[in-house]
């Protein structure tokens, strides 16, 4: 069994950078000429899920690659990394 974290965009965060950490995080649809091409975001590529807009579980061994990203595109410091219980006693 994995262990999860709950990632959020951080309160106050200007609309274009929630426009720019969406994109990434939940991917994006390019048109070039006639065709439609989705492009999977991160948050698929590490099997975690959508909870809400702006409300994410990530497995937390893939972590790291997600804020890797993040960092990559100087973004990291508009998400929250939710303080969860790693221990399967149930207590947080």
């Amino acid at each position: 069994m994995s262990n999860y974290v709950i990632m959020k965009v951080a309160r106050g965060t200007p609309r274009n950078i929630r426009n720019r950490i969406y994109k990434l995080l939940l991917g994006t649809t390019v048109t070039i000429g006639n065709k439609r091409y989705r492009a999977a975001g991160l948050i698929r590529k590490v099997n975690g899920e959508v909870i809400s807009s702006g409300l994410y579980v990530v497995p937390f061994e893939k972590l790291i690659d997600v804020i890797e990203k993040l960092k990559e595109k100087q973004l990291d410091n508009y998400i929250e990394v939710l303080r969860m219980c790693l221990c399967t006693c149930g207590s947080q």
